[in-house]
């Protein structure tokens, strides 16, 4: 149930910004096990790894983060899965940041 509410992803580089955003609406579900099946922690580097850059960065034209396809509003019971995707493009390549309110 905590994991209901808004989401936004903002998408930054040196020359501009964009984001998107949604909201998750979880309808409680009465007697669920509450016992999550995977660790919280388990995937708390998965989108943080270091990407690396080539030179052909640089020369390419500059763009400004854009959001191509947007992150969309899901309605769910308890326990149910889902991914919150959306699809961004920028050069050089935009950092995301996540929040959750």
């Amino acid at each position: 149930m905590q994991d209901g509410g808004h989401y936004m992803a903002v998408a930054e580089n040196e020359v501009g910004h964009d984001q998107t955003e949604c909201n998750a609406v979880i309808k409680q579900v009465p007697n669920i096990d509450r016992t999550p099946m995977v660790n919280p922690n388990a995937f708390r580097y998965l989108e943080h790894l270091p990407t690396e850059r080539t030179p052909r960065d640089r020369v390419d034209k500059l763009t400004p983060p854009k959001v191509i396809i947007p992150l969309t509003n899901v309605k769910l019971e308890e326990g149910q899965s889902v991914v919150l995707a959306c699809k961004i493009d920028g050069n050089p390549k935009p950092k995301v940041i996540e929040h959750i309110y």
